[in-house]
């Protein structure tokens, strides 16, 4: 299974073997920083000096053994901390741990979280300890914090026990068990040298997440051997890409803190304001000005508004969003935050690292390719109600596949860093973001699953990274089109290669399988707003026209320039070209001089209004096509969790689409049968046309057959009018309307209308004979006079007093 690629790995890991890869990786780095002249242990790294505690002396009183016997144990478990006995701000006597070396470690505990070991108090297990006690605790914390100062964070000797007997005295040095004490690891026989080394342990870390034979490979940053190699190091490379992991790390530690907080600071706010509400304290005086025609004067008149209730409201409802974010959902979104800052992060260090450490450690350009990427479809599932507000984030949560890279030299490669750049299509031909990754060991054949997460505009090229939001049926922005954000968008790869065997140079990567899905997607999205009333073309002429008069000199503004002549006006061509040519542009440099494509977006950009004009005839040209007479539909309509089959049988239609018969039918009932009709009407909100119809007759009661008892049906006296537009695959998507009755559900209807989706069915003409005869036996079935029709509904209006003050103030407080 693949990487998840928007949380990090090692924190779903646990129990032993994560323990054991973790400090088996610890000790390897410091081996090899070792090597490399960053991090000298002293003389007895390795073994063991002085280490007071592992046996309790008996002379002490049995509370005073049980605390020295609680602080050696720490010691033994946390060998990498200080521990200090001190006071806290309280004033109690406590042994602290601290991570780093303090000159005053008593008061308020100054580090930030994750605490390894909390604060033991010295009379945790009944009095205070007696002096000889205390003396020993004090040699016990001194003697260790030599050993740590002199760079030992492994535990000395055995695990710390109580037994009768004298002990062991502080200070006294206790031969080391060779079978308990660990071995210094051997360097790799690969590493050249002591520099290449250290470059090894250090790409581990920054390394991209991956998985390599079916196992997950994600690195873990260090935070204080990151220290140790910004402060020690002599390659210059390798401190500046330790520093930006440092600051990572400085930046991070205390989000959590920060975000748990704020909300405790919204929730306390919210209650003192709900407080104040309930005593009254939201009230305050507006004068209000008006002409009194009886005095013939203007009078002014004091009026008490009371702002308590409002505020109250508005306090209830930050009381409960305060309180519904748990510290769960608030760990959640920190390391989601943090995940992402880490990928920054690594990505500015390897901007120091690549240029200066790969080279130096690479072989001689190979002849043949050492590594090749290829993209493999997947079907992945996801949650569709994301697609209602989803925006790209990075993470490609809905990208449908996966990209594996292959060892392709012949030959296991050794100490192996490559970089895949990939190029997103709106910053074409310039690279999107860049992953790099390090393998120690590559085997022949073996491949390498990439991550999937791509956040732009870290390789620093600068070109923007844009995915286009196209309007849809309503007018608005609809939600983007899957192939189209995050690594569903990439369309090319460039591949690096450095290898202890060789060096593969930039190598191109072409990925047909996603260019055939984004090119029509981009190219049918730009034809749909050029379309829409983004760009009314008709609209400008009058103005296009007027514009050619002199223009009044200006001097301020932005459309002027230093001598103060007004810059000409941009035409509504020009800003459909100019917004249109963001992502169709960029698809020029990846395909054929004279595909289709190519020559489709050239003269989208040449003449967007002819395209337009184009656009909209064919679509009045398939509607009308659609509305013929003997045309058949069947469907359904939604109502609540249930769908209703239904069918549409047209009539008539006369050549301007302005009188348009349809007979409404039950597939399931044909004798059902109900008389619409109506006419082709202009949406000026998408600028589209669609079919509109009302009822004929005069229904006296609602369908005879069962529809769950509801009144929401187009065979009702309730049902009013049927908005219907024209589908990709030739059928009919929209929503009839009714009005609602007094026996009709309100808590759970929020619209009065329900959904309608038709497909094109085969034509019946012993139905379209006797829809025809019934429609001459009923004169009096009118069609409705053309006339234009309102398909959106408004923002409400809401008149506001800008002279209000802010109702959250206090009264006697300046605002």
């Amino acid at each position: 299974m693949a990487v998840s690629r928007h949380q990090p790995l090692y924190s779903r890991r646990t129990g032993f073997v994560h323990v054991f890869r973790l400090y088996s990786f610890i000790a390897c780095l410091l081996w090899n920083l070792s090597l490399a002249g960053i991090w000298s242990p002293c003389p007895h790294a390795w073994a063991q000096s002085k280490p007071p505690g592992n046996v309790i002396p008996t002379d002490f009183t049995p509370s005073d053994q049980q605390l020295i016997f609680n602080v050696a144990i720490a010691m033994h478990n946390h060998p990498e901390l200080y521990y200090y006995l001190c006071k806290d701000q309280k004033g109690r006597e406590i042994v602290r741990p601290l991570k780093n070396a303090s000159q005053n470690p008593g008061g308020k505990f100054s580090e930030k979280p994750p605490i390894a070991v909390l604060d033991i108090e010295l009379n945790r297990f009944g009095a205070l300890p007696q002096a000889k006690a205390r003396k020993y605790l004090e040699d016990l914390c001194n003697e260790h914090n030599k050993r740590r100062a002199a760079g030992i964070v492994v535990a000395q000797g055995p695990a710390p026990y109580m037994v009768g007997g004298d002990g062991v005295p502080p200070g006294a040095y206790v031969p080391p068990d060779p079978k308990l004490m660990p071995k210094p690891p051997q360097p790799d026989p690969a590493t050249k040298n002591k520099g290449q080394s250290a470059y090894a342990e250090l790409a581990k870390v920054l390394s991209n997440d991956y998985a390599l034979s079916g196992n997950d490979v994600v690195a873990k940053v260090l935070p204080e051997m990151m220290s140790t190699i910004e402060k020690n190091s002599s390659e210059p490379a390798l401190q500046k890409a330790a520093h930006h992991l440092v600051t990572y790390d400085q930046k991070t530690n205390s989000l959590f803190d920060k975000a748990v907080q704020g909300r405790d600071q919204s929730l306390a706010s919210a209650k003192a304001q709900l407080a104040r509400a309930e005593r009254g304290d939201y009230t305050h005086t507006e004068t209000y000005e008006y002409y009194d025609e009886g005095a013939g004067r203007w009078v002014q008149k004091n009026v008490q508004v009371d702002d308590n209730p409002t505020v109250a409201y508005l306090s209830m409802g930050q009381m409960l969003m305060a309180q519904g974010t748990s510290n769960d959902m608030i760990r959640n979104r920190i390391e989601r935050q943090k995940f992402i800052m880490l990928q920054k992060a690594k990505a500015a260090s390897w901007k120091e690292l690549l240029p200066a450490m790969a080279d130096r450690f690479s072989g001689q350009v190979s002849s043949r390719p050492l590594v090749n990427v290829r993209f493999v479809p997947q079907e992945k599932p996801f949650d569709r109600l994301l697609l209602d507000n989803y925006w790209p984030t990075g993470f490609s949560e809905f990208f449908q596949g996966k990209y594996l890279a292959r060892n392709v030299s012949g030959k296991e490669l050794q100490h192996v860093t490559f970089a895949v750049d990939f190029h997103h299509f709106s910053t074409l031909p310039q690279p999107t973001t860049r992953h790099v990754y390090y393998i120690p060991r590559w085997k022949q054949g073996e491949e390498v699953e990439l991550s999937t997460i791509l956040f732009p505009d870290l390789v620093g090229t600068g070109k923007r990274y844009y995915v286009p939001k196209f309007p849809d049926g309503r007018g608005m922005n609809a939600a983007p089109n899957l192939e189209l954000p995050d690594m569903c968008g990439v369309v090319k790869l460039t591949l690096t290669v450095w290898a202890n065997e060789g060096k593969q140079n930039a190598t191109s990567i072409s990925i047909p399988e996603r260019l055939q899905k984004i090119v029509p997607a981009l190219i049918e999205g730009a034809e749909i707003t050029l379309a829409s009333s983004m760009y009314p073309f008709e609209s400008t002429s009058a103005t296009s026209k007027s514009s050619t008069t002199k223009p009044q000199s200006s001097t301020n503004g932005k459309d002027s320039d230093k001598k103060g002549t007004p810059k000409p006006p941009v035409s509504m061509e020009e800003r459909a070209r100019e917004m249109l040519s963001l992502y169709l542009e960029p698809l020029l440099t990846e395909l054929p001089e004279g595909s289709p494509s190519a020559q489709r977006i050239r003269k989208i950009l040449a003449s967007p209004r002819d395209v337009r004009e184009e656009i909209i005839k064919k679509r009045k040209t398939d509607l009308l096509a659609a509305c013929s007479a003997g045309k058949r539909y069947l469907g359904n309509y939604s109502d609540r969790d249930y769908e209703i089959e239904m069918g549409l049988l047209f009539i008539e239609c006369d050549a301007a689409g302005q009188a348009i018969r349809v007979e409404l039918f039950d597939p399931e009932k044909p004798s059902q049968t109900r008389p619409w009709g109506g006419f082709i009407s202009h949406d000026p909100q998408n600028n589209s046309e669609f079919l509109y119809l009302v009822p004929l007759d005069h229904a006296t009661e609602p369908t005879a057959a069962a529809r769950n008892g509801l009144q929401a049906d187009p065979f009702s006296p309730d049902a009013t009018s049927f908005m219907l537009s024209l589908t990709k695959t030739g059928g009919f998507d929209g929503k009839f309307e009714y009005r609602e009755s007094f026996d009709t559900p309100r808590l759970s209807v929020r619209e009065p209308s329900r959904p309608v989706r038709v497909k094109p069915a085969a034509g019946d003409k012993t139905q379209l004979t006797a829809a025809t005869q019934r429609v001459k036996e009923n004169p009096k079935w009118k069609l409705p006079k053309p006339r234009p029709i309102i398909t959106t509904r408004g923002p409400a209006n809401n008149p506001t007093n800008p002279g209000r003050s802010n109702p959250t103030t206090p009264k006697g407080r300046s605002r």
